[in-house]
């Protein structure tokens, strides 16, 4: 589970941030998660999930994220570079 509300994944000095909304109140699948990943040799993926909802016909509903991507970014380090990196990219 991700109640932070955002990841962020570096690669090769580009930094990716995703961002999403939770809400601790709501029911999420798979065991309660809003938040998976999967990583192998080609790819990574970091997927947010909404809350369980039932629909009557011709309701909607949207999972809304916010992407942002950055270009010439040091990975950090530590700790301690990290949290500075989380509050510098997410706000």
């Amino acid at each position: 589970n991700n109640e932070d509300g955002f990841a962020m994944y570096f690669n090769n000095n580009d930094l990716f941030v995703k961002k999403f909304d939770y809400d601790e109140a709501e029911i999420y699948p798979d065991g309660g998660c809003n938040f998976e990943t999967f990583t192998n040799n080609k790819f990574i993926e970091c997927e947010s999930i909404g809350p369980l909802t039932i629909l009557e016909p011709g309701e909607t509903v949207t999972h809304t994220e916010v992407w942002n991507y950055f270009v010439d970014v040091k990975a950090p380090t530590d700790v301690d570079e990290a949290k500075k990196a989380v509050e510098k990219y997410i706000k």
